[in-house]
């Protein structure tokens, strides 16, 4: 359990050290990034994506999902998906991000590097969602 905790604490530090201080000096200034219109291919690569992570893969319930692709061609996902905890209930709308590529035969491909759960979590997936310039 204590691993944990200290997982959670070098998380924590990480993540507010991009946030702003009270001086009004930011850490992590915003990506430049252009709209990105996501292909139903595209769509289809991000839920397959999301349904990975999740403890019941075939409950998720996709809401809105908005792409920005920045300068080095990097597409940025950002989106609110409802599936079901541990105990069968479905949670409500949840945030994730994640980075959309494409594999070695060009298939599209999604990988989420932020999903909410606690309020850190999805603080943070709010935070990085901003920094791309992506509503959700």
């Amino acid at each position: 359990m204590r691993v944990a905790y200290s997982i959670a604490a070098c998380f924590l530090t990480a993540v507010l050290a991009g946030c702003e201080t009270s001086s009004g000096v930011s850490a992590g200034a915003p990506v430049s990034t252009t709209p990105y219109s996501l292909s139903s291919a595209d769509s289809n690569a991000v839920k397959e994506g999301v349904r990975s992570t999740l403890k019941d893969p075939t409950s998720p319930i996709f809401g809105s999902m908005n792409a920005r692709s920045s300068s080095d061609g990097t597409v940025s996902v950002c989106g609110y998906v409802n599936a079901k905890n541990s105990f069968g209930g479905y949670v409500g709308n949840t945030p994730y991000m994640g980075v959309l590529g494409a594999n070695g035969t060009k298939d599209a491909v999604f990988v989420v590097t932020a999903m909410g759960g606690t309020d850190i979590e999805t603080r943070v997936v709010y935070m990085m969602c901003s920094k791309y310039g992506i509503a959700i």
